[in-house]
């Protein structure tokens, strides 16, 4: 295993006070629980509010956050502490990630259905694009640790770091590996030397070594399933069959805005797992 993929010594958890953000609350507390790490409650005021009904919200947000978590920590030695402040909350996520050196950023999902989700990007979305540490979504209620995950893999450099961040995190969990192979793809690419017709099985063979190296590191058993289709529905529907209670893919972190309105394969993810989704950021 890479040394950076150690258990996050804090993590950052933002809310909008939702009833989804509830639940990823409930997760943040059972991983700072469970690794020892600091964590820090963040809520973002709006910062085109009047400033009378902005200085209401940040005090009543700090009421009811303290009291959430003082419930969900009660007889534990769970360090913890709640952030208010006011801004953009993309913005304001990413900036007190780096100033409190989290190793993790928890977030809520997004309401489905939602237009403006879908072209300018959802705050889960977007953060996972701007961030340099992993992104949890917290999409399912809270059941224990994480029993059954799900890691997306390709040849990339993030879906090896997710791979290894699923291992070295939940150690004790069944993790399976899996490999989508578009077979549209060939048919779309030039006769040139840059694709050839056996492009698609050499990927495949590339990816044992990465596997080798993690079965001996971690001592899992690590099973590949390759499956063909396009790579975000293919991903749900073996989610499903899996019935995991983990996704986790790399994230190429793109900010550009054909992405952003198209999405990619971490996008489709966040949107449509039924679970929560790690997403995990190339290695600086």
């Amino acid at each position: 295993m890479s040394p950076d993929v150690a258990r996050p010594a804090a993590i950052l958890m933002a809310t909008d006070l939702s009833a989804r953000a509830d639940r990823s609350l409930t997760r943040a507390v059972h991983m700072a629980r469970e690794t020892g790490a600091e964590l820090e409650v963040l809520h973002v005021v709006d910062q085109d509010l009047p400033p009378a009904l902005r200085d209401a919200h940040h005090l009543q947000a700090e009421r009811i956050l303290r009291e959430q978590v003082a419930a969900l920590t009660d007889n534990t030695d769970v360090r913890w502490d709640v952030r208010i402040t006011s801004g953009v909350d993309i913005e304001e996520i990413i900036r007190h990630a780096e100033s409190s050196a989290a190793g993790l950023i928890v977030l809520g999902a997004s309401r489905p259905g939602r237009f403006r989700s879908i072209v300018f990007g959802a705050t889960a979305n977007r953060v996972m694009r701007l961030s340099h540490v992993p992104v949890l979504v917290v999409k399912a209620g809270f059941r224990g640790p994480y029993r059954h995950v799900m890691a997306a893999l390709d040849t990339s450099p993030a879906a090896a770091r997710a791979l290894e961040h699923a291992l070295a995190w939940w150690p004790e969990a069944t993790t399976e590996a899996v490999h989508v192979t578009d077979p549209i793809l060939p048919a779309l690419m030039p006769a040139t030397g840059d694709y050839e017709a056996d492009s698609r099985a050499r990927e495949e063979d590339a990816l044992y070594p990465l596997l080798h190296r993690l079965r001996r590191a971690s001592g899992a058993r690590l099973p590949l399933e390759i499956t063909e289709g396009q790579a975000g529905p293919a991903l749900v529907a073996r989610l499903q069959r899996f019935a995991a209670d983990l996704a986790t893919i790399g994230s190429i972190g793109d900010t550009s805005p054909f992405r952003a309105a198209f999405g990619g394969t971490a996008d489709h993810l966040i949107h449509e797992s039924p679970c929560d989704v790690l997403v995990v950021p190339p290695a600086d």
